[in-house]
């Protein structure tokens, strides 16, 4: 269930920047496409930084699971941002690359709270290159999909493939949400801060 969960993720999201780029050259904006594409990913991985580095910080305070769900979460207003400014505002390039945002932070959360959670599920077994490599291998097979699927439906309509790409979005949570759990051993990690503190505590307690 994790890994149909990082499929379903990518059948989302890896089509979204192409077609982003795409629908601002169709409105006849062409000479924008390829500086926009490359502002586009700069935004999200820029963003992508500091959120790594934040969930880096924070993974020993919450449950590992409810920063994977944000992550997955971050896709859906995107998608529905982006079908919104197709639709409504003309393909505005700035509310388009402002979309890029949510991209960032997806993939800051995602990609560092799957590896922690594959690590999570494979501790103590000496299994974890294969795990992990099935989840890559989701990734790339999602990722196709999503972009077979992307130029199906730019055919018929770039809002309409936006649209869609956001309620797919929406499957990743649920699989997740319903289909794992979080393995034991991250269930009771905290930080190494208060764990020498409670050791030191303890010490205390016996001395006295």
């Amino acid at each position: 269930m994790f890994s149909l969960s990082i499929f379903l993720f990518h059948l989302a999201n890896a089509a979204v920047l192409p077609l982003l780029g795409e629908a601002v050259g169709a409105k006849g904006a062409s000479r924008f496409g390829i500086p926009f594409i490359s502002a586009a990913m700069a935004i999200g991985k820029i963003t992508a930084l500091p959120t790594s580095w934040l969930t880096g910080r924070i993974k020993n305070y919450t449950d590992p699971k409810n920063l994977v769900l944000i992550g997955f979460l971050s896709l859906c207003p995107r998608c529905i941002a982006i079908w919104a400014t197709s639709s409504y505002y003309d393909n505005n390039i700035y509310a388009m690359g402002a979309t890029q945002l949510f991209d960032g932070i997806g993939a800051g959360i995602v990609d560092t709270s799957v590896l922690l959670y594959a690590q999570g599920l494979t501790v103590g077994t000496g299994r974890f290159g294969a795990v992990f490599g099935f989840i890559e291998l989701a990734k790339a097979v999602g990722g196709a999909m999503s972009n077979l699927l992307g130029g199906y439906l730019a055919h018929i309509s770039y809002a309409l493939a936006f649209l869609v790409f956001g309620v797919l979005a929406v499957l990743p949570c649920f699989t997740f949400f319903f289909g794992v759990t979080t393995p034991e051993s991250m269930i009771s990690l905290k930080p190494k801060k208060q764990q020498n503190n409670n050791t030191n505590n303890n010490y205390i307690l016996m001395e006295e």
